[in-house]
């Protein structure tokens, strides 16, 4: 148990400070962008499966809706993978005995250009109109006593919404105090034959 707890600790100060450092890159113009071509499904498969140990800590069950052909996309997999990790991440600390769901789909826009939707939604604490507007803000909380109880540095949102400006798309919250929260990712993609 105490091996557990300070490996636990170690995972935690790790994340802070490479949203930190990451943070700091996208402010600062810095972060590269790194388009290459990859399998979606096996992205979004393989990070949730290094996930599914923090969802399930706090006792939630992961649903994951993963079409079988989601092909072949161009953009930034390192990035993709990181807006997937918060997200998870900030769904399962705030979510109880609850469920957390996973979408992946491809859409187009008006123009006809292919879109990548990455939707993560939990059952968890939600949050009120208020909380809402400020979450996107660099070193804020949705609610301060659950950011003291939980830890955090206030970054990992501000970063998701950094991450979804250099790669063009943007990121949305429907929340509900009570009833949960539901992330939408959208960024552009480039086809490749499946």
């Amino acid at each position: 148990d105490d091996l557990r707890r300070i490996r636990q600790a170690g995972e935690h100060l790790l994340g802070l400070i490479n949203n930190i450092l990451d943070f700091s890159k996208v402010e600062a113009g810095r972060m590269p962008i790194v388009r290459e071509r990859f399998r979606l499904r096996t992205l979004v498969r393989d990070a949730v499966e290094l996930l599914a140990p923090l969802i399930e800590r706090r006792g939630n069950r992961l649903e994951l809706d993963l079409p079988p052909r989601l092909g072949l996309v161009d953009t930034d997999p390192t990035l993709v993978r990181q807006l997937l990790f918060n997200l998870v991440s900030n769904a399962a600390k705030f979510t109880a005995s609850g469920v957390i769901s996973v979408s992946v789909a491809r859409e187009s826009d008006a123009a006809g250009a292919p879109w990548l939707r990455l939707a993560v939604a939990d059952t968890g604490v939600g949050m009120t109109p208020a909380q809402r507007a400020r979450i996107f803000e660099p070193y804020r909380h949705a609610d301060d006593r659950l950011a003291r109880r939980f830890g955090g540095t206030g970054l990992g949102l501000a970063l998701c919404r950094g991450l979804c400006d250099l790669l063009g798309g943007d990121i949305t919250v429907e929340s509900e105090p009570g009833k949960g929260s539901r992330f939408t990712v959208r960024l552009p993609i480039t086809p490749s034959d499946p």
